[in-house]
């Protein structure tokens, strides 16, 4: 414990659950920077495989690899079928973060 927070223990008890509620947020932000890198990996594995396979984009999702698979933050075809799109946990900006299919992919 710090000396100043004899005097203010009110205070840095608020300080440090402000810090502590920053801190989860920033693990959510670097969890979801790494599902938006994943997208952009999956879109190009994507693009690779229906260049060399001609497989649509509901038949990649299903065959994604291990490395660009993740159960808490599945990459997913957006509703309209056009888009791929990744759920995020920091939602203050929209819940997905979501990627434009190439017109080769959209059936």
């Amino acid at each position: 414990m710090r000396w100043s927070c004899l005097g203010n223990m009110a205070g840095c008890v608020v300080t440090a659950l402000a810090r502590a509620d920053a801190a989860g947020d920033y693990a959510d932000r670097m969890q979801d920077f790494g599902a938006r890198l994943r997208l952009l990996s999956t879109l190009s594995w994507m693009r690779e495989q229906a260049a060399a396979t001609g497989a649509t984009a509901d038949m990649l999702v299903e065959r994604l690899p291990s490395e660009l698979s993740n159960a808490e933050q599945p990459v997913e075809l957006g509703v309209s079928g056009q888009t791929l799109r990744v759920s995020l946990f920091d939602d203050r900006r929209g819940k997905w973060a979501e990627v434009p299919l190439p017109a080769a992919l959209i059936p």
